[in-house]
């Protein structure tokens, strides 16, 4: 059972039945974060011991098939499971956040230790906590940020993350097909699939949906701004929607080079992007094919844009289409180091990481989701054996 600490620890004791020993204190990335973690009754299951079921890190020791794994019908009943939320994630701050999702959770028997994110801790630290004290799911329910933070604390590890979208543009679950509806996204933690999927990794941070270099990395912190600006400060958020647009007319192009499967590529260009998901940011979708399980990244460039070039490029993106342009290059990867003769900026997921150069690669099968099952083809659809033939 958790309890709330003073000092911004959060400790378990040992009980029987067994329970999650989880310390927040020292998380994996180094912070040491003042961390709200609570008790949330969300179900009336507490007695169950968790030997009675087996955890879900016996049901992953044998994975099937290539890129991924199905285990179908999680016993979510008598698991370790943590439900680490963000209360101010959507459009804005939602206070009736957590009451909703606690009802959710117990209409389907879903008993979770509850944490609660603050400035000072994301996520991370708080699942990669419940991931060494044992837990078998870990729920994030939040915006794409949140998600991220969460499945970086999970990268490598048995447990599963489940996710309750309840961001602004939810481009994960957009990938993932995992519902935007509450209820439905909560069903989905129960009877889904569980399969293993790829992040990125640059330099030394992992990401789950794409690395921008240059002109987009540069102006990421403008597009954050204009975001909290709208919430609170609309004359923030102007300032910073004209300043952005300054930035992005006074940007040059800047020589790079690519080192990517044998191949050196030198080219002139505002920015190169490596996808992992088929989506990000605005909903942009550069790389609409993008698989998450498929083990490679997607590199995209234009060499030699004009400005009009890349207008045209961007609008294109946030309708999930590409514009003929014969510099559009497009290639399949597992690793690319991208290099500068002046630094440029690098962002990932939006959050930025440092400057040029930047190595860039895939990790396979680095974390386990929760996603709906696979809807078969009418034509590859088991038959219901017909009425007259169960009479027979």
């Amino acid at each position: 059972m958790f309890r709330l600490m003073l000092a911004g620890r959060v400790v378990m004791e040992h009980r029987r039945p067994k329970r999650i020993k989880l310390s927040c204190s020292t998380p994996a990335h180094g912070l040491c974060p003042a961390v709200l973690c609570r008790r949330e009754a969300i179900g009336f299951r507490h007695d169950v011991a968790v030997s009675a079921i087996a955890p879900l890190s016996t049901q992953l020791s044998n994975p099937q098939g290539g890129g991924g794994f199905r285990r179908r019908g999680l016993k979510i009943l008598g698991m370790n499971i943590v439900l680490i939320v963000n209360p101010t994630s959507g459009p804005d701050n939602n206070a009736q956040l957590l009451p909703r999702l606690t009802t959710a959770l117990k209409k389907q028997d879903i008993d979770a230790e509850v944490c609660i994110t603050n400035p000072e801790e994301d996520g991370q630290g708080l699942a990669a906590a419940a991931a060494k004290a044992g837990a078998d799911l870990v729920i994030a329910a939040g915006g794409d940020g949140t998600i991220e933070a969460v499945a970086r604390g999970l990268v490598h590890t048995q447990t599963v993350l489940g996710i309750i979208p309840q961001g602004t543009r939810n481009n994960i679950a957009a990938s993932l097909n995992i519902p935007i509806d509450l209820d439905q996204a909560v069903q989905v933690l129960k009877a889904g699939d569980r399969r293993f999927f790829d992040m990125g990794k640059a330099n030394h941070h992992y990401f789950m949906e794409v690395v921008g270099i240059g002109l987009e990395a540069t102006l990421f912190p403008h597009g954050d701004s204009v975001k909290e600006g709208m919430k609170s400060n609309l004359w923030t958020a102007l300032k910073s929607f004209f300043l952005a647009i300054k930035t992005f007319f006074q940007f040059k192009h800047h020589r790079l080079r690519l080192r990517f499967d044998g191949r050196k590529v030198y080219l002139r260009t505002l920015q190169v992007n490596v996808c992992n998901s088929s989506r990000y940011g605005v909903e942009f979708s550069l790389a609409p094919h993008a698989q998450m399980d498929d083990g490679k990244l997607d590199l995209i460039y234009i060499d030699k844009p004009s400005k009009w070039d890349h207008l045209r490029q961007f609008f294109a993106a946030m309708r999930g289409k590409h514009l003929p342009h014969a510099r559009l290059k497009m290639y399949q990867t597992t690793a690319v180091e991208v290099s500068s003769y002046r630094p440029l900026d690098v962002h990932a997921d939006g959050e930025c990481i440092g400057i040029t150069p930047v190595m860039v690669e895939i990790v396979p099968r680095a974390i386990a989701i929760c996603v709906p099952p696979p809807v078969l083809p009418a034509a590859l659809a088991p038959e219901t054996p017909s009425k007259s033939a169960d009479m027979a």
